[in-house]
């Protein structure tokens, strides 16, 4: 009797725990509605994943917020304090994939997450909405670029699929995003606003990286479909709502290009900063455009003259730290500067310095077996060494290929009976480095004391090389 009543209190006791628990968890989830924190949690199951990423939204880009390392289980769980309402995104990379989340304050957000996609376990109307468009979006979005594309099922999409597959995809997307407009309906007004600016942005983006990716077959500009000559797209950028999209910065600067795409051309390249200018219509975001030119740039002189010329773009106090950071970084680079001293082994291991070609006027040209754009150049090259033959100019070529292609490399100059000095940099290990080389060729000048002339010169393919040689000689 006394057993049967001792269980009887356990089970009781029980029950009384449970139930607490119950209230304590409805309690802290009524607080949490009512404070200005967030919380995302659930199980980030990628195979490859050891952590995983919280980005929040600044100026179009994605900044790191938070990080953590993943437990065995693969959980993770990010508390979001004073909540600022918008987008964020969950990634491992800030430029690979990656799930965009709305986050306010009181959001609940508990997802699994895996190497096909992710499932909602409990979620605000606005993330169930974003979890929609996701799945609907994701084959289109996987064609248009590869480097958002981390999810292995589509893989064979983003590596195969042409114009032919990819033009069918996008009208199907088209189609069902307008009728999906019409279900974004939740009592968040400025979620709903902003979603249905998403989806013509998540559009926009991925019709123009699809454009952009090297694809065995490529459309003719009479191939393109009508939604690319709509300037109704143009409307995007007519104020800076586009800031809130981590994509943002990208959207705008693929869209600067858009023309070129169409095939139309401007007049001169020089014109082309001028020319991108036109398409913009809000005057904070042509600040961005320029910004991105001068980040582009390879000498401090192109830095100068476009400042100076677009410099009245330049607006926002984040536009103008960026200028001074890219000024910090070229003065190294700028005409008269010293330039950098490699020391590099030739094509029988000797080392070769610049100090010890001091007299001479310096040619450098860094390229790649693998490189088209660098083989294209080199008829060129060889006439001009021809021209300059006897004069005080040394031809000077860095290689780059691979640590494992060093034997291929050798062989492509003995085949190719390449002249001037040839020397091995290991990946461009030392010269990218040290002059930030976004892509090769690069070809720059150095004059006989070892100082910069160009650390971005005209290829030989164009008269202004020999003619920037021979001011120096």
């Amino acid at each position: 009797m006394r057993n049967a009543s001792g269980f009887l209190n356990i089970q009781i006791m029980k029950k009384q725990i449970s139930l607490l628990l119950l209230l304590a968890a409805a309690s802290l989830h009524s607080i949490a509605q009512k404070t200005s924190h967030a919380l995302v949690q659930g199980n980030y199951n990628k195979r490859s994943a050891n952590n995983v990423v919280l980005y929040k939204v600044v100026a179009g880009t994605r900044q790191e917020f938070a990080s953590m390392k993943l437990n065995d289980k693969k959980e993770f769980a990010f508390q979001v304090p004073s909540v600022e309402a918008g987008y964020y995104y969950l990634a491992q990379d800030p430029n690979r994939g990656g799930i965009r989340i709305w986050l306010s304050p009181g959001t609940q957000l508990r997802m699994q997450v895996s190497d096909t996609g992710y499932t909602l376990q409990s979620a605000s109307p606005e993330n169930n909405l974003l979890h929609q468009w996701e799945t609907m979006r994701m084959p289109v979005r996987a064609m248009g670029n590869s480097l958002s594309n981390d999810n292995p099922r589509l893989r064979s999409l983003s590596d195969t699929g042409t114009y032919h597959s990819f033009f069918p995809k996008l009208h199907e997307l088209l189609a069902n995003a307008a009728s999906f407009r019409k279900r974004i309906n939740t009592s968040n007004k400025a979620f709903n606003d902003l979603l249905r600016f998403t989806i013509d942005a998540d559009v926009q983006q991925s019709a123009l990286h699809f454009l952009l990716t090297p694809k065995s077959a490529h459309p003719t500009p009479e191939e393109l479909p009508a939604y690319y000559r709509d300037d109704a797209r143009g409307k995007l950028l007519a104020t800076t709502a586009i800031y809130r999209l981590g994509e943002g910065q990208s959207i705008l600067q693929d869209y600067s290009i858009l023309p070129i795409l169409l095939g139309k051309k401007p007049e001169e390249k020089a014109d082309m900063l001028d020319w991108s200018l036109q398409l913009i219509p809000n005057d904070t975001l042509r600040g961005d455009i320029v910004i991105g030119n001068l980040q582009r740039a390879n000498s401090f002189e192109t830095v100068l003259d476009n400042t100076e010329k677009y410099g009245r773009y330049i607006l926002t106090p984040e536009q103008k730290l960026q200028k001074e950071a890219i000024f910090d970084k070229l003065v190294k680079y700028q005409k008269g500067a010293p330039a950098y001293n490699f020391n590099l082994d030739d094509i029988n291991d000797k080392k070769v310095s610049l100090k010890s070609l001091a007299g001479k006027v310096v040619v450098l040209d860094v390229w790649a077996t693998w490189c088209g754009p660098c083989k294209a150049e080199i008829p060129h090259l060889k006439k001009l060494e021809a021209a300059m033959h006897g004069k005080d100019v040394v031809f000077v070529s860095i290689g780059t290929d691979k640590p494992a292609d060093k034997e291929k490399w050798k062989k492509f100059v003995q085949d190719e009976q390449l002249g001037g000095v040839q020397l091995y940099d290991p990946s461009g290990a030392a010269i990218h480095s040290y002059y930030k080389i976004p892509g090769i060729p690069r070809f720059m000048v150095f004059d006989k004391a070892g100082k910069i002339v160009s650390a971005d010169a005209p290829r030989p393919s164009t008269p202004e090389l020999q003619k920037m040689i021979e001011q120096y000689l």
